[in-house]
């Protein structure tokens, strides 16, 4: 879930008369769909979330490695503690990239106990992770292969574990990531206000 302070932060940046009317989509929108953007993709369908109010025609349940969105569908893509889950981070934010018209925008959890850790993108440490739904993957179009930890466990929803995950990268980590994805005109990481433990990251095209 992102935090209070985040889902501040990005209404304050879309608070402007042109970003105001701007269409986005929310990548593993989860049980906060409709908080981020007005549109949402998960891989779970939207019977498992919690929100009975939100427009199921606005909801898709897709991969995340290959949305079916046309090109520049939206003017920003928008995701929250989704990129640490995946191993196959850069495929993912091509993906947003491909999808978005003006901005990429990715929430993360960023605790730095060890240096290490905080600046070395290659470490990961030993949380839980998903697991118990091999042929759930299949059915989605996804493999164990695109998570860093196999984690058997008791079930919550269609057949995932909501365990944690294993990547905090610090801000620079995320801008080379970024760069990496897409052709960027700019990219800007930063920690999110408050001192809440994410890190913000916004790519313009």
């Amino acid at each position: 879930m992102p935090s209070e302070r985040f889902v501040i932060e990005l209404k304050k940046f879309l608070d402007t008369p042109e970003r105001r009317e701007w269409k986005g989509l929310d990548v593993g929108c989860g049980p906060h769909i409709g908080i981020l953007a007005e549109y949402g993709l998960d891989a779970a369908p939207i019977s498992t979330f919690v929100n009975p109010d939100y427009p199921r025609e606005k909801f898709t349940q897709g991969n995340v490695y290959k949305m079916p969105f046309e090109d520049n569908s939206f003017d920003y893509v928008v995701s929250a503690h989704l990129i640490e889950h995946l191993k196959r981070r850069t495929k993912a934010l091509k993906e947003m990239v491909r999808v978005a018209r003006h901005v990429v925008i990715a929430n993360v959890p960023r605790y730095t106990r060890d240096k290490k850790v905080a600046e070395d993108p290659c470490v990961r440490l030993d949380f839980y992770y998903f697991s118990a739904f091999p042929e759930k993957m299949e059915k989605y179009g996804l493999t164990r292969e695109d998570f860093d930890i196999w984690s058997p466990g008791a079930t919550t929803f269609d057949g995932f574990d909501a365990h944690h995950c294993a990547w905090f990268p610090h801000p620079k980590n995320m801008i080379k990531l970024f760069n990496k994805a897409g052709c960027f005109t700019k990219v800007r990481s930063e920690v999110c206000p408050g001192n809440c433990g994410e890190t913000n990251t916004f790519g313009w095209l």
